[in-house]
């Protein structure tokens, strides 16, 4: 699964890249952040734009708790000009989810193009799924499952709460992989 991981985000950053010249590229945490350590010293990334499809309202630099933290250590060091989307660091999971989905919404059109519908349209959504069924940080029979406007949702079901993005935003990437 991580070869094929690693040969799909090439080949999805080579042909973003050739299209408009950028890459638009959303990970989660957990088990798909091992599976990126295949990709080192990409030759595509200070192309390319990075956001993260969930992520815990902890510091940045907490190496426990934050997906940021542990992709920098797996992988995201070596990716050399790749610029992160990044939470502010606080606990705060709506005022985070608000700041993330502004930062996202004042990326360049060019950078993160737009669905008809006004959803952000990264180039490829990876995503993988808990043992319960959840993807990011939204849950089956969870209200978060069910935002149809915003980008970002906050959710406070355990602590420290979270962000995810949203279904729609995940539903309008050019490209959905479920790692898994």
């Amino acid at each position: 699964v991580s070869a094929e991981i690693v040969r799909i985000v090439n080949e999805a950053a080579a042909e973003a890249i050739a299209a408009r010249g950028s890459f638009a590229l959303a990970i989660p945490g957990g088990s798909v952040l091992n599976m990126l350590m295949g990709v080192s010293e990409p030759k595509w990334a200070e192309d390319t734009v990075l956001a993260y499809v969930n992520h815990k309202c902890v510091a940045m630099n907490d190496g426990e708790l934050a997906t940021h933290a542990k992709a920098e250590a797996k992988f995201l060091s070596s990716w050399e000009g790749v610029k992160p989307v990044l939470l502010s660091g606080s606990a705060d999971s709506k005022a985070e989810a608000d700041a993330y989905e502004k930062k996202l919404r004042d990326l360049s059109p060019a950078t993160l193009p737009l669905s008809p519908e006004g959803f952000p349209v990264f180039d490829l959504m990876l995503v993988g799924v808990g043992d319960d069924g959840h993807v990011g940080s939204l849950y089956p029979g969870r209200g978060e499952v069910l935002e149809s406007k915003k980008w970002v949702a906050n959710v406070d079901m355990k602590q420290p709460g979270s962000i995810s993005l949203s279904l729609p935003v995940m539903q309008s990437a050019k490209r959905v992989v479920i790692a898994a």
